[in-house]
């Protein structure tokens, strides 16, 4: 049996784990999917999207600071996704997700 260690190249699995938010894209009134990208992008926040009605919004929790708890790197993302949707009252949560295109 032979296993393969260096990187496959034809591989089309996606995935990430981020704390943030999702929605659909319903939710939104006038949602512009490019918009919404290059909005997110001036926030430095990630978004995935594994088809087309869903997104997923938040930081990679790689991005926690060196001298920064996890209470306030939670306190860091509520805010910068409150200001990016415009509204307070957001459910945050750690998301994984894996699909393959």
């Amino acid at each position: 049996m032979k296993f393969r260690t260096g990187f496959v190249s034809n591989s089309s699995t996606c995935s990430f784990c981020i704390y943030g938010t999702y929605f659909d894209s319903g939710e939104i009134e006038d949602f512009d999917d490019e918009d919404f990208y290059k909005r997110a992008e001036k926030f430095h926040l990630s978004c995935h999207s594994p088809d087309s009605d869903t997104y997923y919004i938040g930081l990679e929790w790689s991005l926690i600071g060196d001298n920064e708890t996890g209470g306030e790197f939670k306190d860091r993302v509520k805010g910068l996704i409150q200001q990016f949707l415009g509204k307070k009252d957001v459910e945050l949560d750690t998301y994984e997700e894996a699909w393959h295109d």
